[in-house]
C-alpha cells in the first residue's frame, strides 16, 4: 500500500542478529539465506534469478578475498577500495534491486537502471558504515566499533587523509594508524581525519553516490515506488545505526 511506501525508515527499530546471537550465528544465517535463495531461484521458470544470484555470490566472495588480502595495507588506493566495496557489499544491493525489477516485468533497460541504483546505494552504504565504525556510538549501532582501525583497514577517509601527506607527516600518520588498537587511538585518528577534511570528503562522496542512485530510478516518474527508493537512499547517509 501507499502507506507502506511512505513509512519513514527512521520510525523503525531494527534488531541486529549480531546483537542477538553473535558473529557465528550471523554468518551461518547469512550462508543459510544464500543457499535458500539459490534453491528458490532454481524453481523458477526464468533462469535469470539463479544466474544473477550465482554471479553475485561469486563477486561478493572475490570482494571479501580482496579485503582479507589487503588487511593491514595502508597503501591501498581508491581504485582498489572501490573494487573491494563493489564486490563485497554493493553487488548484493545491485543484484537484489535488479532481480526485483526483472520479476516484476520491467524492461531490460529499467532492470539495468535498478542494478545501477543498488550499486550506488551499496557503495554509499559501505562508505557511511566505515565512518560509523570511526565515530559512531556503540549502544546505538549495536556492535563493537573501532574494529576497522584496530585491524588496519584502509577506509576511504583514511586513504584520502594519507594521500595528502608526505615525509615525516605521513610516517607519523601511519604510525598512529598502526597503533589503532591502543586505547584512545581511535579518538586521535578521528581528530586527524577531521582536521584534514577527510571525513568530510568521505561524506561528500557518499552523497554523490546517493545522487547517482536517485538518478537511476528517475525512470519511475511519479510512481510511489520512486519516493520509496529515494527514501531508502536518504536513510543510508543519515543513519546512526
Amino acid at each position: 500500500t501507499t502507506e507502506i511506501y511512505t513509512l519513514s525508515l527512521h520510525d523503525a527499530l531494527p534488531i541486529c542478529i549480531n546483537r542477538l546471537a553473535g558473529n557465528e550465528v550471523s554468518v551461518l544465517l547469512g550462508d543459510h539465506l544464500f543457499s535458500h535463495a539459490l534453491e528458490v531461484a532454481l524453481t523458477l521458470d526464468n533462469p535469470v534469478g539463479a544466474h544473477r544470484f550465482s554471479r553475485a555470490v561469486s563477486r561478493t566472495c572475490l570482494g571479501e578475498i580482496a579485503q582479507v588480502y589487503n588487511r593491514g595495507n595502508l597503501e591501498l588506493d581508491e581504485a582498489t577500495y572501490y573494487r573491494i566495496v563493489r564486490g563485497k557489499t554493493a553487488e548484493l544491493y545491485a543484484t537484489s534491486a535488479e532481480l526485483g525489477a526483472v520479476y516484476s516485468g520491467a524492461t531490460s533497460a529499467n532492470s539495468q537502471a535498478m542494478y545501477e541504483y543498488g550499486m550506488s546505494l551499496g557503495v554509499a552504504f559501505q562508505i557511511m558504515d566505515d565512518l560509523l565504525d570511526l565515530r559512531g556510538d556503540e549502544a546505538t549501532v549495536g556492535k563493537t566499533l573501532g574494529t576497522d582501525v584496530a585491524n588496519g583497514k584502509a577506509t576511504l577517509a583514511i586513504i584520502h587523509h594519507l594521500s595528502g601527506l608526505k615525509g615525516k607527516a605521513r610516517e607519523s600518520a601511519l604510525e598512529l594508524l598502526r597503533d589503532g588498537a591502543i586505547p584512545g587511538a581511535r579518538e586521535r585518528i578521528v581528530r586527524s581525519l577531521r582536521d584534514s577534511g577527510s571525513i568530510e570528503y568521505a561524506e561528500r562522496t557518499a552523497h554523490e553516490h546517493i545522487a547517482s542512485a536517485k538518478r537511476a530510478v528517475s525512470f519511475l516518474g511519479s510512481h510511489p515506488m520512486r519516493e520509496f527508493f529515494e527514501s531508502i537512499a536518504d536513510f543510508v547517509v543519515t543513519r546512526e545505526l
